[in-house]
């Protein structure tokens, strides 16, 4: 692979802030592609030689990497290592005026959460998440709230709220004129699946993270 061997002449010559954004765009590739133990290792090694004073998008980037493969991995000592990552990300984000990176941690936070079954404080990080990604009418953000919401609304019989939720997200989605149809064949279900009142968090994820493959296509960034 082209980028590990990029990555042994950056260590063998000591570039090491070349050798933390190689690490932080591995550990990109690694989650897309659903590795997350490989993740969780590069995004490490990026955390290890990117100074956030010099390069805090980079750093930034390989602490959400990490936290999110937390999330996604059965590891549990890396999910309790992602609570520091998501304090050192707080205080990153906390030197910005942008909203948008504060409310995508707000959401993150409520997915570890989440997986430890802490469901009522989740949904509370997920809801704040969700007014402000409405206020910025950020359409992929909302939808990926939503289906967070919607691994906790379907355990809770909660469907009335699912139905509402998956309904005006894909009303918005179908309002772009650059949505996929891969995209809109994963909303179509969820709403099919919430009317039916078939739903299940399996499912909701994996539609959550088709939205998200989709979205990091769409925009060409992690």
């Amino acid at each position: 692979m082209l980028l590990e061997k990029a990555i042994g002449v950056f260590r063998e010559h000591e570039r090491y802030d070349e050798l933390g954004c190689a690490f932080a765009v591995l550990s990109f590739a690694h989650i897309e592609a659903e590795r997350y133990s490989e993740t969780l290792k590069a995004a490490s090694e990026a955390l290890c030689y990117t100074d956030p004073k010099k390069n805090e998008r980079v750093h930034y980037s390989a602490l959400h990497n990490f936290i999110c493969a937390a999330i996604r991995s059965t590891d549990l000592e890396a999910l309790g290592a992602a609570w520091p990552k998501i304090r050192e990300a707080r205080r990153l984000i906390r030197r910005h005026r942008r909203s948008l990176p504060k409310l995508k941690l707000y959401w993150v936070e409520g997915l570890l959460l989440h997986k430890l079954h802490l469901t009522k404080r989740a949904e509370q990080l997920y809801e704040k998440a969700r007014k402000g990604f409405v206020e910025l009418d950020a359409v992929y953000e909302i939808a990926l709230v939503d289906l967070s919401l919607s691994t906790l609304y379907c355990v809770e019989g909660r469907w009335d709220e699912l139905e509402r939720l998956s309904r005006e997200t894909l009303e918005r989605f179908t309002a772009l004129s650059h949505t996929d149809s891969e995209t809109i064949a994963a909303l179509e279900l969820w709403v099919r699946s919430t009317e039916a009142h078939t739903l299940t968090p399996l499912v909701a994820i994996a539609i959550r993270d088709t939205v998200i493959r989709r979205t990091a296509a769409h925009r060409g960034v992690p």
